[in-house]
């Protein structure tokens, strides 16, 4: 988003959330940086290329997909004890009907790219080498 404005549940057209949440066993081991973390609690509305609606609310932060509104990823962010913002707690779904959930790796690798790539607009061909390492399908980008 490159307003000043934050994204919020009420602000989205649709929200619906995870149908069948399963905690994720892997997370990322990324930190973000104490203003990374302002830029992401403004959240992100699909601009129709990249499919995803993000929002934060306390230091929770919800990803879905814009089309349809479901809930995919929920998220819980923390200080980091070296300073900085950690992922500390992911919730995916697991129902397949909503979302693919192929392996913890890969889901983990797609919330770094939906923080870092898509939120923040940082590229980084490696996550998407990753992700794809990892069962990820082009299409769900």
């Amino acid at each position: 988003m490159t307003t000043d404005e934050p994204v919020k549940r009420t602000s989205l057209r649709r929200w619906e959330p995870i149908a069948a949440p399963i905690p994720l066993t892997v997370l990322p081991e990324r930190t973000w940086t104490d203003e990374e973390w302002q830029r992401i609690r403004l959240g992100h509305r699909s601009r129709g290329d990249d499919k995803w609606n993000v929002f934060v609310e306390d230091h929770r932060l919800y990803a879905q997909r814009a089309r349809t509104g479901r809930g995919i990823y929920e998220v819980e962010f923390g200080p980091a004890s070296e300073g900085g913002w950690r992922i500390t707690e992911a919730l995916v779904e697991s129902d397949s009907e909503f979302h693919p959930h192929a392996s913890d790796e890969r889901d983990s690798t797609m919330l770094q790219i939906i923080v870092s790539g898509i939120v923040l607009g940082i590229r980084d061909p490696g996550l998407w080498a990753r992700w794809r390492e990892a069962g990820g399908v082009p299409r769900l980008a």
